[in-house]
């Protein structure tokens, strides 16, 4: 039987346990959770209960119109009376996810947005990830500021303390440079400048590229082409600018047209971009040679999928082409994140496939571990409010107020949602 949703008003099947079109939970299914915000103030009290860090922390900023960059967010326009859910990216251009006058509908796209940072974010801080990066502004915070410096004013009135704090940020700001694929070894002895070098008798060619970030790479000519060498097989006197210099042979720094057409050139650039891109390749279906396939997390280059006619059924991919492995390369073949009956596509979530391995601890068909590995275990499948409260075990262990474990840096902001 069909049913619609109560938020976007989709027709589905009432065997659905969530909305397919939004994710909004289906009103026909019983649930262990608390009753599902509809309203901003709703969502605001649902954040609280949660035990979330301030917006500042999460990014999530709930009836409020937030302006800086890196935000996700919902408010009314006292002008309109709308209710408006945006994203604000990185370069603080804003994409407007919703806006108009159904409040329950527009909380849910924020609600459900949340769950899955949530999800995410709990993952990441449970394989040992620390934050990356610490997001300034303010708008609406839970107190701490004056907290804060309280504390910081306290350690340093205790050398050893002070010592630790000292330690601590230099760790901290050791990470931030990690993060952003900064070496510090590269600020105290800056790479070499791109362009050609001869070394004991021997070519290399240095290139650069600013747009990743991810440092510089060398080649040798071989048999008329080109072969990419790993950084330990580069001689220690090249990798540095200052020791480098006297064996610049003074070519161009331009590209050799012969290096830009090899495969060890778009092989470099391939490796960049999926070091900048974390080597995510988001969840969801994909065409490929009129092969249908699907990825069943965006964390790892694993689980996928493809249709198989003959079986009637998804099958285990071993094979999957090397395009989809990707992020930058599989987004030209990427179809839809979630199933719905306009597509020529079968549903994943119907397989038995998905029941056996996925639907115990997923969200969102993105899949989790849940083995003695270390990795997060806590989804239990029954979207129980439980499953997303930000407790003290996701804090640090030393200091809960200044270091929430919540990661917002490691967040896409460049994508549309």
């Amino acid at each position: 039987m069909k049913i619609f949703c109560e938020y976007c008003g989709t027709a589905f099947n009432d065997t659905e346990t969530v909305c397919p079109h939004c994710g909004a939970p289906s009103s026909g299914v019983k649930r262990t959770a608390s009753k599902q915000p509809k309203t901003i103030a709703e969502l605001e009290q649902w954040y609280r209960d949660r035990g979330l860090p301030p917006y500042e922390t999460t990014r999530f900023f709930i009836g409020v119109d937030y302006r800086k960059a890196r935000a996700f967010g919902i408010y009314r326009d006292d002008r309109t009376g709308n209710f408006v859910v945006y994203k604000n990216k990185s370069d603080g251009s804003r994409t407007v996810r919703y806006e108009g006058t159904d409040e329950a509908y527009a909380v849910n796209e924020l609600y459900q947005r949340l769950k899955q940072e949530i999800i995410q974010q709990k993952k990441a801080a449970s394989a040992g990830s620390k934050p990356s990066a610490r997001n300034g502004g303010s708008a609406r915070s839970y107190g701490g500021a004056q907290k804060k410096e309280t504390w910081l004013r306290r350690q340093l009135r205790h050398p050893i303390r002070s010592a630790l704090l000292l330690y601590i940020l230099l760790y901290t700001a050791s990470s931030l440079f990690a993060a952003a694929g900064i070496r510090v070894a590269d600020i105290l002895f800056p790479p070499s400048e791109p362009g050609y070098y001869q070394y004991d008798g021997e070519d290399y060619y240095c290139l650069t590229d600013e747009t990743f970030g991810q440092g510089q790479a060398w080649f040798i000519p071989e048999d008329g082409g080109w072969y990419g060498l790993a950084e330990a097989s580069v001689p220690e006197a090249l990798r540095h600018r200052r020791s480098a210099k006297p064996y610049y042979s003074g070519g161009l720094a331009e590209i050799p047209e012969t290096l830009y057409d090899s495969e060890a050139y778009s092989s470099q650039l391939l490796e960049w971009s999926d070091a900048a891109n974390d080597y995510l390749v988001d969840a969801g279906y994909y065409d490929y040679g009129g092969v249908t396939y699907y990825h069943a997390t965006n964390y790892d280059s694993g689980d996928w999928y493809y249709w198989d006619d003959g079986c009637g059924d998804w099958v285990s991919s071993d094979d999957t082409p090397d395009s989809l492995q990707h992020g930058i390369l599989a987004e030209d073949f990427f179809y839809t994140p979630v199933w719905d009956e306009s597509t020529q596509y079968y549903d994943f979530e119907d397989s038995s496939i998905y029941a056996d391995s996925y639907q115990s601890h997923s969200y969102s068909s993105r899949s989790y571990d849940n083995d003695d590995s270390g990795s997060w275990s806590g989804w239990d499948g029954d979207d129980d409010d439980s499953d997303y409260d930000w407790d003290s075990d996701w804090d640090s262990d030393w200091d809960s107020d200044w270091d929430s474990g919540w990661d917002s840096g490691s967040s896409d902001w460049d994508s549309d949602w």
